[in-house]
């Protein structure tokens, strides 16, 4: 992965972070991460089932509120996807900037916000009809997800979107945790190898070839570690994000469910 990609999606997962905690504290007034948790175990249980359209929605305004909320930030989503897709995309992420800043009363205004969740997924649909690359497909297809949830009748479009989303996702940790295995048996290797040399070095203390054979092979060995700690975090995050949109995505099916 390349560093603007790797931008993009700590950036998806500080909103999906920050969108669960104030969702939790608008909706149910729960300020810390323990006590939004709770929130989810709640609706399992169905004690809450009655909050979950505004959970939903409150979610949904405080990630696009954080993914958007820095021109910076629009900069990083162009450098990830290709010139193509880039009008779209950054056209329907504007629309839904407008969208989410516009108050949902009176029914006049309610109005106005739905064409305007409209016109962005049209937006969107074209920068997906027009990406190639998984994981620019998976970006544009999380945006569709949340914008199908506030448009009326959108909620198993969102559900389509959002699983096309953690399709990805979970074949992404699969790449991201065999590579790391890869790593980590290289760095073992190299394990060795130092060990090795320093034994050599120990019977052959002027041996300048092996002293420089022994400096390079730490030096790679640091090299990779600090590769594999990258890794891991960025396993991390994405682990994080999904986690958040198995939970909209369990909402949603329970609304679909009860209006079925």
């Amino acid at each position: 992965m390349n560093g603007n990609m790797i931008q993009v999606i700590s950036l998806l997962e500080a909103s999906g972070k920050e969108a669960m905690h104030r969702a939790a504290k608008e909706v149910f007034i729960k300020t810390t991460k323990s006590e939004a948790i709770s929130v989810l175990i709640d609706f399992q249980n169905g004690s809450l089932s009655k909050s979950i359209g505004t959970f939903i929605s409150k979610f949904i305004q405080a990630f696009l509120e954080v993914f958007y909320e820095t021109e910076e930030k629009p900069r990083q989503i162009e450098a990830v996807v290709s010139t193509l897709v880039r009008e779209p995309l950054i056209t329907g992420i504007e629309q839904l900037k407008v969208a989410n800043k516009t108050v949902p009363f009176p029914e006049k205004s309610m109005r106005y916000r739905v064409e305007r969740f409209q016109n962005a997924l049209c937006s969107l649909d074209r920068a997906r009809s027009l990406a190639s690359e998984g994981f620019e497909i998976a970006l544009i297809d999380l945006l569709r997800g949340l914008c199908a949830f506030e448009i009326p009748g959108g909620t198993s479009e969102a559900i389509l979107h959002l699983t096309s989303f953690q399709v990805w996702g979970h074949k992404k940790v699969g790449d991201i945790s065999s590579v790391k295995k890869k790593k980590q048996l290289k760095v073992d290797s190299m394990a060795l190898e130092i060990e090795e040399l320093k034994s050599s070095l120990n019977l052959e203390t002027n041996n300048i070839p092996l002293y420089l054979a022994l400096h390079q092979t730490q030096n790679r060995a640091q090299s990779l570690r600090a590769e594999i700690d990258e890794i891991t975090l960025l396993k991390t995050k994405l682990m994080d994000i999904s986690f958040y949109i198995s939970e909209l995505l369990r909402m949603a099916q329970k609304i679909a469910e009860e209006r079925a």
